[in-house]
C-alpha cells in the first residue's frame, strides 16, 4: 500500500498509526534471505529488531511489515548515523542468529510525498542484493535521480535502451559476464571485491572484464561508457521488478 503513492486514504492511516509529515525520514529495511519459507522467521526478525533499534525508547516510530522482512520507518536527519547502526546490527544478527542471513539496506527521504519512490528503489535493492547472494549492509545501488527518469519510461523505451547498450551481453551465453559487470560496477569497481563476491579468481575476474570490453566495444576506465552501462543496468533492474 505504501508503494502505490501517497493517497489520502494512505496518508490517514500513516496518522493513525503516528507518522505525520514531519521528516526527513530514514528507513531501516531488514530482509531474511531464506525466501522458500516466507514469514516462518518473522517473529524473532521482528524482536531483534524492536530489541536493538527502539530498545527502552518512549516513543515507536513506524514499522511496516514486508513478505520476508520489515521496514522501520524514523524521523532523523542523519542517515550516515543510521548506516553505522546498520553495520552494528548484522555484527548482532550474526551472532544471534548466524544460521539465518540477512540484509540490511538503510535509506533516507525528505518527506511523505517520496515515500512510495523511495520504497520502491528499496525493494529494487533488496531483490539485486537477494539474486547476487549478496548480505549484511546493502551499499545505494540506484541514483534517485535516474532512478526516477527511468521510472517515467515506458517498458518498450526501458526495453530498447537496454538491448542498445547491453545488446550481446542479454544472450544466455554470456550471462556470466552480464552478472560479473553488475557486481564489478555494483561495488564500486574494486577488483578484490568483485572476486571474493563472486566467489572466482581475480585473474578471472580481469579476463572477464576485457572480454566484456570486447564485447561491447567500451572501455570500463572511460567514465561515459561506465554511466552508460550503468544507467541500463538500472533499467533492466525496473524491468526485471516489473515482470
Amino acid at each position: 500500500m505504501l508503494q502505490s503513492g501517497l493517497t489520502q486514504e494512505v496518508q490517514q492511516l500513516l496518522q493513525l498509526c503516528g507518522l505525520f509529515d514531519t521528516g526527513p525520514f530514514v528507513l531501516v529495511s531488514m530482509d531474511l534471505k531464506d525466501h522458500r519459507a516466507p514469514f516462518q522467521h518473522m517473529d524473532v526478525l521482528r524482536k531483534f529488531m524492536l530489541a536493538h533499534i527502539w530498545g527502552y525508547r518512549t516513543k515507536f516510530d513506524f514499522l511496516a511489515y514486508r513478505p520476508n522482512g520489515l521496514t522501520g520507518i524514523f524521523v532523523s536527519r542523519d542517515p550516515d548515523n543510521w548506516s553505522r547502526q546498520g553495520k552494528a546490527l548484522y555484527e548482532s544478527w550474526r551472532n544471534y542468529r548466524p544460521d539465518l542471513g540477512l540484509l540490511i539496506v538503510v535509506s533516507s527521504t525528505p518527506s511523505l510525498s517520496d515515500l512510495s519512490v523511495t520504497l520502491k528503489e528499496t525493494e529494487l535493492l533488496l531483490r539485486f542484493a537477494a539474486r547476487s547472494e549478496l548480505r549484511g549492509v546493502i551499499p545505494p545501488l540506484f541514483h534517485r535521480r535516474i532512478s526516477r527518469v527511468l521510472a517515467q519510461l515506458s517498458p518498450e523505451a526501458l526495453h530498447t535502451l537496454v538491448e542498445d547498450t547491453l545488446g550481446p551481453l542479454l544472450l544466455p551465453e554470456h550471462s556470466h559476464l552480464l552478472e560479473t559487470l553488475r557486481m564489478y560496477l555494483f561495488l564500486g569497481q574494486g577488483t578484490s571485491q568483485t572476486a571474493d563476491a563472486l566467489f572466482i579468481h581475480r585473474n578471472t575476474l580481469m579476463y572477464r572484464l576485457r572480454q566484456i570490453e570486447q564485447i561491447l566495444g567500451v572501455q570500463l576506465r572511460r567514465i561515459e561508457d561506465v554511466s552508460a552501462i550503468w544507467t541500463a543496468l538500472q533499467a533492466a533492474e525496473l524491468l526485471a521488478m516489473t515482470e
